[in-house]
């Protein structure tokens, strides 16, 4: 009988394989890797979720503001559209006259724009045509030149443009229309001559002051083709003085009116200057609004249809006082008062820029226009 085999067995051999062994942290593993991945799954998947809810509220965040912004935005457009605009955008002017001698001192000219800007001026009156009919400044204009009417060593008036514009101020250019005592002559067919001496030309006073008569063509075109000219250089305004007729008690002169009224030809003559495209400062004495310009202007010069009217201010025009609906009045802020309300009113659509005089009482007269809301005023040089 064989001897039995030997089984030799091992611990080594069964470790990890029974139900408390190997098989079962195998398992295990797998299971804690498996809801770790979830875990980390579910994280990353959260996250994105988040972000994506964030971007959404941004998103509808930022519609919402620029709607509300863009209604805002028309809210206040049609309400500052619908708004009327306030006084302290109307039309304000306030200038100055700028002596003649400044033409040809350079030095002279730039402090005085500096002075007159520092005070508070936002435009210059420039002469170019004098009342004796001196004209100040190189002119092509050929009449000018014809009738000697151009002074030695006229200025660039296109230079004085620029140089007033460059000092922050509105150049305005200035011509003396009528009273010309150097263009004016009966041989030449423009002026006021003596009765029945068509070729003989009209003096006035011990001055021995000549006119240009406003029914000659030729005078009219003489003055319009001066400020179309200015325009050309840069001009937007020309101021205009002496549109008018002689109020001399010597009147033994002819007119040749043809039976036109004088305030039909001056009405006429402001509507040929307006069609250079020019716009016209119309300068006049004040108490013509009140019935004293039937001689010189044939009626209201506020009429004539100039763009901006400067009546000259002059207390004196009232020695007594001024005659109103049956009574006088003589208290002088009240003269102002009404003498320009009825300018205004006569005016129509145009500006009125009233002229104060060196030696009128500068204050008073400031204060008498600015109790009617008049703000705009031109001061003359002394």
């Amino acid at each position: 009988m064989s001897k039995p085999v030997k089984v030799k067995r091992y611990d080594k051999i069964y470790r990890g394989k029974g139900p408390s062994g190997g098989g079962f942290w195998k398992i295990f593993r797998w299971i804690i890797a498996f809801l770790l991945i979830v875990a980390i799954a579910f994280f990353i998947f959260s996250q994105f979720l988040g972000n994506q809810k964030n971007s959404t509220q941004t998103n509808s965040s930022s519609m919402d503001i620029s709607s509300v912004d863009a209604s805002s935005e028309i809210s206040s457009e049609e309400t500052s559209s619908s708004e009327p605009e306030s006084e302290s955008q109307a039309t304000t002017r306030v200038s100055v006259e700028l002596p003649e001698n400044l033409l040809r001192d350079s030095a002279g000219l730039q402090s005085f724009l500096t002075q007159s800007k520092t005070q508070g001026y936002d435009s210059v009156i420039i002469p170019f045509k004098t009342e004796k009919g001196q004209v100040l400044y190189q002119t092509q204009v050929v009449a000018a030149t014809q009738w000697g009417a151009v002074t030695q060593n006229p200025v660039n008036a296109q230079e004085i443009y620029t140089t007033v514009k460059n000092a922050g101020l509105t150049p305005i250019a200035q011509l003396s229309a009528f009273q010309d005592s150097t263009a004016a002559n009966g041989s030449r067919d423009n002026a006021i001559t003596y009765q029945g001496q068509p070729k003989t030309t009209w003096l006035q006073g011990n001055e021995k002051i000549r006119w240009l008569n406003p029914y000659k063509d030729s005078a009219r075109a003489y003055i319009k083709d001066l400020a179309a000219e200015l325009h050309t250089m840069g001009y937007e305004y020309v101021m205009l003085t002496n549109v008018q007729f002689p109020t001399a008690k010597d009147t033994r002169y002819d007119l040749f009116d043809n039976g036109v009224s004088k305030q039909d030809i001056l009405k006429q003559f402001i509507r040929e200057v307006n069609a250079t495209g020019v716009k016209v400062i119309l300068s006049y004495s004040w108490d013509a609004a009140t019935g004293a310009g039937e001689m010189a202007y044939g009626g209201d010069p506020s009429t004539y249809g100039a763009a901006i009217n400067a009546p000259v201010i002059d207390l004196s025009a009232y020695p007594s006082g001024l005659e109103q609906n049956g009574s006088v009045i003589t208290d002088q802020t009240q003269i102002v008062q009404t003498v320009v309300t009825t300018i205004q009113a006569n005016s129509g659509n145009s500006e009125v820029l009233p002229v104060l005089q060196a030696d009128q009482n500068r204050d008073q007269l400031l204060s008498a226009l600015s109790s009617i809301n008049v703000k705009s005023h031109l001061d003359l040089q002394p």
